[in-house]
């Protein structure tokens, strides 16, 4: 599949696949969105405390580079090296694993609406630009923005459809 080379394709994108993440969810219950399993350890409820992380990630280093700072990416502490970015996210999990189903889902909805709230300040030229911001080196705004939102909204939505089709045959067997 092609990456949006628009605006307006970028916004359609990520509410398509957003759209696509909740309808997932939605199929269980509060009480099954707390069963750990979908990704390890992790529920449902969990993967949504971990997309609502990297969507607020994103809005920080987008904040600290429009002050003309370099924002320290992925997190202070972190690389980009998996070891790293297995430590980080274990942290954002155990930070967050107390939040309930509906806790989660808000400060979900709550992040993905500032992205795109952000997204629609943008112009093409600061979305599509390679270089045009310093702290992303030759990737564009969009590229970052594509990898905390639409991106991670399919690996959600496949690992909820995987874990569902597990228990299923589970039940069935």
């Amino acid at each position: 599949m092609q990456s949006p080379t628009t605006k307006s394709e970028l916004l359609v994108t990520i509410q398509t696949d957003y759209q696509a993440l909740l309808d997932q969810v939605h199929h269980f219950s509060p009480a099954e969105q707390q069963t750990p399993g979908v990704n390890g350890e992790w529920a449902i409820k969990d993967l949504l405390t971990h997309l609502t992380a990297w969507e607020e990630l994103f809005l920080g280093w987008y904040a600290t580079g429009a002050r003309g700072e370099t924002p320290v990416t992925p997190a202070p502490g972190h690389t980009w090296g998996w070891k790293s970015l297995g430590a980080l996210n274990e942290r954002i999990f155990l930070q967050h694993k107390e939040q309930s189903p509906v806790e989660a889902a808000q400060a979900f909805a709550a992040s993905h609406e500032q992205v795109v709230a952000l997204i629609q300040t943008l112009s093409e030229e600061e979305l599509f630009i390679p270089g045009r911001y310093g702290w992303l080196g030759k990737a564009t705004l969009a590229a970052s923005i594509r990898a905390n939102t639409y991106n991670h909204y399919r690996w959600a939505t496949k690992l909820i459809r995987q874990w569902e089709t597990a228990i299923t045959k589970h039940k069935t067997s």
